[in-house]
């Protein structure tokens, strides 16, 4: 079984048994624990500190006399998107731009999109949502917003409404993938190649509370382990439908905000069905079981992998024999703070000397490199006085080649990198030019006959 621990609150969906009576004082110091997984998925983020991908923001506005008058001004950057059929044609104007406007159930919207005042690569998109508003209302509250990269902005408020909460916000991402939020939020979550499950929390002073409960496509609420909350898919307005199923409420102080697709509800119900309260060691061990490799299903289709394991993720290496002259390789790294990196290129020389690569991170570097079979020793030494000896492994059949791959918090700069075989020196590089390891950048070096 796998202890899954969540960062302060719970999560749940109806009907499971264990919820706590609103009258009960519940006291979180560690937060959670489920002792079941979900069934196909692994554990891939374990993090206090998570960023969600996607980039947007989004800003609500609600009646001062709790009049049931709400809006929200939505925006997705140059690369994202908001729940919406863009392919409608224009029916409206917002500040000399085509916009779409329209009703559905108790809301209002109007859409459009735009260029921001500081620029971009690809149109911008954003929205009025609101309910309890007119259609006039609705696009003269649009042709008032003013939006850019740092924020949303209204030059005129309708009257007796206040700007509730506002943060950066991708609701785009909620119709499938779980990412919404890129702002750092304590963060479970496990994945397979077509699902996720993720579990995040915040403080219940935090505007990702407020922000969900408008976005949630559930206006009459929905009790979950007793407490008042919101469950269901997000607002849409045409497209496709929205596949994410998505739970939020707010309990011990948190606001827990759950996100599901692929996951059949009664596997989400039973990992939140057995959660109990964390020890001080839960969080250490759920991290260390979040390093154990799961390589994507595109690193393993016909293709020979090696991987390992270091204390804030794994690597795994592809390989796959395009030829008897050529192979091609790909490089996945998973961290349990952040979503999975990978790079790949195309057909690579079979070796008749050993390689050294790196690829850079913010987290560390990943040095890899083949070499022949009758390499027994690789040695890199780096300016710093530190060497790295990494273990050489065999591929399959096909391959007339051995591989290696380590992790090193940092960007130590290499000095030196020797390939033996038995005890004598075959192979070395000096203080190799070019890129040396950094945040950014991958690079590498051939090492070069001794003597030559």
């Amino acid at each position: 079984m796998y202890r899954l621990w969540f960062a302060a609150a719970i999560a749940l969906v109806p009907g499971c048994s264990r919820a706590s009576s609103p009258s009960e004082v519940l006291v979180v110091e560690h937060g959670f624990v489920s002792d079941n997984q979900p069934d196909g998925l692994d554990l891939d983020i374990v993090s206090e500190h998570y960023r969600n991908g996607g980039g947007g923001r989004m800003a609500l506005y609600t009646d001062r006399s709790d009049g049931g008058r709400e809006f929200a001004v939505l925006h997705a950057d140059d690369y994202g998107s908001l729940p919406f059929d863009w392919d409608t044609a224009p029916n409206a104007t917002v500040q000399g731009l085509p916009a779409v406007a329209g009703h559905q159930d108790d809301r209002e919207y109007v859409a459009w999109k735009f260029c921001p005042l500081d620029g971009c690569d690809h149109a911008n998109r954003a929205a009025i949502i609101a309910r309890g508003f007119s259609p006039d209302e609705a696009l003269d509250i649009a042709q008032h917003v003013t939006i850019d990269y740092q924020a949303i902005e209204l030059n005129m408020l309708p009257a007796g409404v206040e700007r509730r909460a506002y943060g950066p916000f991708a609701v785009g991402g909620l119709t499938r993938w779980p990412e919404a939020w890129y702002d750092t939020i304590p963060t479970v979550r496990w994945i397979a190649d077509d699902a996720a499950l993720q579990i995040s929390t915040v403080p219940a002073a935090h505007p990702l509370g407020p922000l969900l409960r408008f976005v949630i496509d559930d206006p009459d609420g929905t009790d979950v382990r007793g407490h008042p909350g919101r469950a269901g898919k997000v607002l849409h307005f045409g497209g496709d439908e929205p596949e994410a199923l998505l739970w939020t409420w707010e309990e011990a102080g948190q606001t827990v905000f759950v996100q599901a697709f692929g996951v059949p509800r009664h596997e989400v119900e039973k990992v939140i069905d057995s959660l109990r309260p964390a020890t001080s060691d839960d969080w250490a061990a759920l991290r260390r079981q979040a390093t154990r490799p799961h390589p994507s299903s595109e690193m393993l289709d016909h293709a020979e992998t090696v991987s390992g394991s270091f204390d804030t993720g794994s690597w795994t290496l592809s390989f796959t024999s395009d030829s008897d002259h050529e192979y091609s390789e790909a490089v996945e790294l998973r961290f349990v703070d952040a979503p999975a990196d990978v790079w790949a290129w195309g057909a690579n020389s079979v070796p008749t000397a050993p390689d050294l690569a790196f690829s850079g991170s913010e987290q560390g570097t990943f040095f890899y490199g083949v070499a022949p079979r009758d390499i027994d020793r690789l040695e890199i030494r780096f300016a710093d006085g530190s060497t790295l000896t990494p273990s050489l492994h065999e591929l399959g059949p096909s391959f007339e080649f051995q591989v290696w791959g380590a992790f090193i918090n940092g960007h130590p700069k290499i000095s030196s990198a020797t390939a033996f075989i038995g005890d004598a020196a075959a192979y070395t590089v000096t203080d190799p030019k070019g890129a040396q390891p950094n945040p950014h950048d991958t690079g590498s070096f051939a090492l070069e006959p001794v003597g030559t």
